[in-house]
């Protein structure tokens, strides 16, 4: 099956939990969370009126949090999958071989590769 976006870097984990992704957070992931709860904190403050400030800045940091939650998950496992940069997971934990990948890549089978990969429009 071809996948949308070739990898471009060594492959660590074809298929990585979210546990193992939280796991490998790096200053730059640490730094997506912050901006992301900061920036929601300091709308929430600008956009209320004086009675709801502290409401609507406390409600736009969760949701700020949780945005940078995702985006750095999301970062952390793209850097597994060989999407993104990955120089210090490949030196952590070492990459898969085009064997252990193959082999990696035929356990998941998607359910719906055959539509995935169906040409026909």
């Amino acid at each position: 099956m071809t996948i949308a976006n070739p990898r471009n870097y060594p492959v660590v984990d074809a298929c990585p939990t979210l546990t193992r992704a939280v796991g490998n957070f790096n200053f730059t992931d640490y730094s997506k969370i912050f901006a992301f709860s900061g920036a929601g904190y300091v709308f929430g403050w600008l956009t209320a009126r004086k009675p709801m400030r502290g409401v609507q800045s406390k409600f736009l940091f969760g949701i700020g949090l949780a945005a940078g939650l995702t985006y750095a998950s999301l970062s952390s496992m793209q850097r597994f999958m060989g999407l993104e940069a990955n120089h210090s997971e490949v030196q952590r934990y070492g990459a898969l071989s085009a064997m252990e990948l193959k082999v990696k890549e035929d356990q998941m089978g998607l359910a719906n590769g055959i539509l995935i990969d169906n040409d026909s429009d």
